[in-house]
């Protein structure tokens, strides 16, 4: 029973100190957009990306949201090391949000000017 009872601990420690699991808010969406090169995508792959950072990013933001409102009350039990793990965690997340919105907007750019470059743009889409 005591053994038990030790490992039920280990996991609360475990999960308080990793904002991939943090109590309800469960795991940062993990389904990352593959955004396309703005030199070959068509338009509607273009669109269909958009759509898919707009929705990844709000899950994530909600993700955020919560592990925000959770913070404080994980860290009343995290050591320094523990939290500044969680803070780590935390900014790779933010920083996978910002990376992947970074790639779309400069492939919708470089898609742009391939298409302001064409003289006329074909009915496949471009």
């Amino acid at each position: 029973m005591r053994w038990l009872a030790s490992m039920a601990v280990v996991m609360v420690m475990n999960m308080a100190a990793s904002p991939a699991m943090a109590l309800g808010c469960g795991f940062p969406p993990a389904d990352y957009p593959v955004v396309p090169n703005g030199e070959t995508a068509t338009r509607e792959q273009i669109n269909v990306v958009i759509e898919q950072v707009r929705d990844f990013g709000a899950r994530t933001n909600q993700h955020l949201n919560c592990l925000e409102v959770e913070r404080d009350s994980l860290f009343l039990n995290m050591n320094r090391d523990q939290q500044e793990r969680w803070t780590d965690d935390f900014n790779a997340i933010v920083d996978k949000l910002s990376e992947i919105e970074t790639s779309l907007n400069e492939q919708i750019r470089i898609f742009n000017a391939r298409i302001a470059a064409t003289p006329e743009t074909s009915p496949e889409g471009n």
